[in-house]
């Protein structure tokens, strides 16, 4: 039963196909296989219980029996009192027999009750362990493809931001060639732009800072400041 349920859990984990399946859903998914895990730890442990209880009853029903048959061996010894001395030891014999056999069944009983309820306690034991390790294991692959998510993201901001820097310093060359007045406006609109790339080179440096759940959003966020600033220097270099 642990093992179906968390193999639900881990084909969810994969269901998104190919290279589209994000960090955050895996994530999601790898949490779930924890949920599941937990769940089934604590169906195993109420199994166990219910298992235990189950085996004290019977050993405690046993036991009852066992004094039953006794107080009914002993009140035949006690009827036979009145026919002579011969007949009282003979149920005095049966009566111990008959003990002996009642205590020897109840012991076999609960000696049994014990054995499955300690095979009962290590399957539960196994498979916990199993669905726990499962569920570690979604939660690694989540985390280290969130990781890898990151870095492709940092590498990705890195590369557009040094393209833009070598396209500031193109129109700066243009600006030699140019009149005061053209240069001026130059140097008014690159303060615009350079706070807007300082405020891209802050946001890429916090990258690590970002919860797989934010990490889209941060994306395409990076992705628009990207393109804006690019656009920017672009038309600040078509009027040079």
């Amino acid at each position: 039963m642990i093992r179906s349920t968390l193999a639900v859990a881990v084909v969810s984990l994969f269901s998104v196909t190919g290279c589209d399946r994000s960090a955050e859903q895996e994530l999601e998914n790898a949490q779930e296989a924890q949920s599941a895990a937990n769940e089934e730890r604590a169906e195993a442990e109420r199994e166990a219980a219910e298992k235990i209880n189950a085996a004290q009853r019977e050993a405690m029903e046993a036991a009852n029996e066992a004094q039953r048959e006794t107080a009914e061996a002993q009140k035949d010894v006690h009827q036979a009192v009145g026919e002579g001395h011969n007949a009282v030891m003979e149920a005095q014999k049966e009566a111990n027999k008959e003990g002996a056999e009642a205590h020897r069944e109840a012991a076999d009983e609960i000696a049994d009750a014990r054995r499955d309820v300690v095979a009962a306690k290590r399957e539960a034991n196994r498979d916990t362990a199993e669905a726990q390790g499962e569920a570690n294991e979604a939660l690694r692959e989540a985390r280290t493809k969130i990781e890898e998510e990151r870095n492709e993201l940092r590498e990705w901001s890195q590369k557009q931001v040094a393209e833009i820097d070598r396209m500031i310093a193109d129109a700066r060359v243009k600006t030699e060639r140019a009149d005061p007045t053209d240069k001026a406006a130059f140097e008014q609109a690159m303060r615009q732009i350079e706070a807007k790339r300082s405020a891209i080179r802050n946001d890429i440096a916090s990258i690590e800072k970002q919860s797989a759940a934010g990490l889209s959003k941060f994306e395409n966020r990076v992705h628009n400041q990207v393109d804006d600033l690019r656009n920017r220097v672009e038309k600040l270099d078509d009027k040079l």
